[in-house]
């Protein structure tokens, strides 16, 4: 058809032409004279014109027709573009990507159907908008930027020029971002940013192509979440567990191990172990000891590892290690070491000791239980595996019944509670028959939450504290020795001692002769000291009935401001002997109280002896009120004071705290016997002191009388 059109077209051209060549040829024979007959030259011009006229009349119809082919043609490529639009444009919208373009300065100028499904907008709600303030979450953009800034050390303003800066150059720029909808939903995705080029090469636009990753992102927050789970669970162990490749690189390590080396857990994690052990010769023998370990496929027990410590100091471990087989091709070694250089330390002192004490202070590595709520154990380590004479394999998976046949029930009670209330509970002591015996145990039981917030798995953690059991009742034992001994020393002592002081009194006061000036005084100084003896026996009989329960109290109802008023009395004298000023400040109206007048007496005798004797200048004040329902009594000098680190040893017996009792005299018993007395009471005694300001000891007493 188009070769006919061509043909049809240059023949019309051609007798156009040779119509137009015979008039120009008549009208050249006219002009050059010739004379032509009239008839000839009208009926040639006539034909020559009818001839132009019907070839003009037919190129008129061809050039329509060719109009109309080409219209056709138009047609034809206009529904094929359509076609091909709508075919695109299904692809695009049907696709699981979220595609948007836009203008050079971010504006958006077309998003598919995703885009909408995904953030809740419609088409038309987009178009125009700036990309970035519309859909991305500003705070992610504003840290990449500075991220950048800081990787790359150039500037880029926070907005659509991080796009603008990622894609110079034709790059593609690949980044995690959050999209956040219409009414607020957030989802990560994984955008692919390309600049689109005009046909001079210059950015005309931007084509972001967005991937949803969320089912990715809860994934990894799921495994994030075991990992620190598992490492919340070695954290608590204190033995020190670590993973290492062949490389000697570390892949895994507890707070126990990193400590040792003076670091964290983060800053060891990657690192060789000869880049952080202090010792290069140790730790090329170590790796050595692993790549056996490795290469051998055999776990190894190494009964004392020598280890240096980030301060220099040499610490002696109790190592068992394995292999450990991360893939295929990745195999590396877990090692878990218990630090015994105390054990080993001590090993050497109490070698000539019993056999019982040397057993109390071996160390003992802890249980380790990690069980669901049907009692299922899905971790345990080696120290219960050893109890239990098997391996861990052979406890992992099975149920509690099956490891501890007598105990599971009484465990899964106290597992339960903890799951219920979601609190920890520590401390707990308990007892186990095992094959090897009786032994006690002390165990805290630690809540585990899923991802719900729902506990559903419970981590016991407990110590063999058998020999400490015993050791206790060894010295309940002694302790009673010890008591039932100086309550006979004492009494034998007391009586005496009781002659000697009434003999000295009767020779003392002349009824055995006149004595001298210098006889008096050697029988004053043995007098005083006889005194002493008498009050340090009595002290020892009264800590003893007090610490055995046997002492007797008389409890009435008294006047405490008239027991403080006749103490008054009594002290006054040793104030004014002593140069200090002696005040009272008590409140007037205090009900009477319900308590043993000569034990308080006692106590307060005992307290202001000891503000009187540490107080060289300024005043002693007793001052009383009553504070909720207690009887508060102060006692404030202005003396020596006592150091803070002195304080906890205060009310012990026999403690002579800073050189004090060893300068001013007296037993060391007089603040014990002070605090079991209050005690008795049911009521309070401490001190608040500032060493060189002073000292404020305080007591309270219940003013109702106790039942019973």
């Amino acid at each position: 058809m188009n070769a006919n059109k061509k043909f049809s077209f240059s023949l019309t051209q051609y007798f156009l032409f040779a119509g137009n060549l015979v008039i120009l040829f008549i009208g050249v024979l006219v002009l050059s004279g010739k004379h032509l007959h009239p008839v000839v030259v009208g009926f040639t011009l006539v034909g020559t014109g009818i001839l132009l006229a019907v070839f003009r009349v037919r190129n008129a119809a061809e050039a329509e027709e060719g109009i109309r082919n080409r219209i056709f043609d138009f047609q034809q490529s206009e529904i094929g573009l359509r076609q091909k639009t709508a075919l695109q444009n299904a692809i695009l919208n049907s696709a699981n990507y979220a595609i948007i373009s836009t203008t050079v300065d971010g504006r958006i100028l077309t998003v598919n159907d995703p885009v909408g499904r995904w953030l809740g907008y419609e088409k038309k709600e987009l178009l125009g908008r700036p990309l970035i303030k519309t859909i991305h979450d500003i705070k992610e953009i504003e840290q990449e930027t500075r991220r950048l800034f800081r990787e790359e050390k150039k500037k880029i303003q926070s907005g659509f020029e991080l796009f603008l800066a990622k894609t110079a150059a034709g790059q593609i720029y690949e980044h995690n971002w959050t999209y956040v909808g219409k009414e607020g939903i957030r989802i990560p995705v994984r955008v692919s940013v390309s600049a689109m080029l005009n046909e001079e090469g210059k950015t005309a636009g931007f084509v972001c192509v967005a991937q949803d990753i969320s089912e990715q992102a809860k994934a990894q927050r799921a495994l994030a979440d075991n990992e620190e789970r598992l490492r919340k669970i070695i954290n608590l162990v204190p033995d020190m567990i670590y993973v290492k490749d062949r490389e000697d690189r570390f892949l895994l390590i507890n707070d126990a191990a990193a400590g040792m080396y003076g670091l964290t857990a983060k800053e060891i994690t990657g690192k060789r172990h000869s880049e952080i052990h202090p010792d290069k010769e140790q730790a090329d023998k170590i790796l050595q000891d692993d790549i056996r370990i490795i290469d051998s496929g055999e776990a190894k027990f190494i009964p004392i590892e020598i280890l240096t410590d980030s301060a220099g100091n040499r610490r002696f471990l109790q190592t068992n290690k394995m292999p450990f087989r991360e893939s295929e091709d990745s195999v590396g070694v877990l090692g878990v070491s218990v630090d015994i250089t105390e054990r080993i330390q001590i090993e050497e002192d109490v070698r000539r000791s019993r056999e019982e004490t040397q057993s109390i202070l071996d160390s003992v590595p802890s249980w380790i239980i990690y069980k669901d709520t049907e009692n299922n154990i899905i971790r345990a380590n080696q120290a219960l595996a050893d109890a239990m004479g098997c391996g861990v394999g052979d406890i992992e998976g099975k149920n509690l019944k099956e490891i501890f046949p007598q105990h599971a029930e009484r465990m899964f009670e106290a597992d339960l509670e903890v799951m219920r209330s979601g609190r920890a509970r520590l401390g707990t002591i308990e007892t186990y028959q095992l094959a090897s015996g009786e032994v006690w145990m002390q165990t805290d039981r630690i809540p585990i939450s899923d991802d719900t917030d729902i506990v559903s798995r419970v981590l016991l953690v407990s110590t063999n504290i058998t020999e400490r059991k015993r050791a206790e009742e060894k010295l309940r034992e002694l302790m009673e020795t010890k008591s039932r001994f100086t309550s006979m020393v004492s009494h034998e002592l007391r009586t005496p001692l009781t002659s000697i002081r009434e003999g000295i009194n009767i020779v003392y006061d002349g009824a055995a002769g006149r004595l001298n000036d210098e006889q008096k005084n050697f029988l004053t100084m043995t007098k005083r000291n006889v005194d002493r003896l008498s009050r340090l026996i009595d002290d020892i009989l009264d800590i003893q009935k007090l610490e055995a329960g046997r002492m007797d109290f008389i409890m009435e109802p008294n006047d405490f401001n008239e027991i403080v008023e006749e103490v008054y009395k009594t002290m006054s004298p040793l104030t004014e002997q002593r140069g200090i000023e002696f005040f009272l400040a008590l409140q007037r109206d205090l009900p009477q109280g319900f308590f043993d007048k000569d034990r308080i007496v006692q106590v307060l005798t005992n307290l202001l002896n000891n503000a009187i004797k540490y107080t060289d200048e300024g005043s002693v004040r007793v001052l009383t009120s009553r504070e909720d329902g207690n009887l508060h009594v102060q006692i404030r000098d202005t003396g020596v004071g006592i150091r803070a680190e002195d304080i906890d040893r205060l009310f012990r017996s026999f403690e002579q705290v800073g050189g004090r009792e060893k300068r001013f005299g007296g037993t060391g018993l007089g603040l014990a016997i002070s605090k079991e007395i209050i005690e008795h009471h049911g009521g309070k005694i401490w001190v608040e002191s500032e060493f060189g300001q002073g000292s404020s000891f305080h007591f309270t007493l219940p003013l109702k009388r106790p039942s019973g």
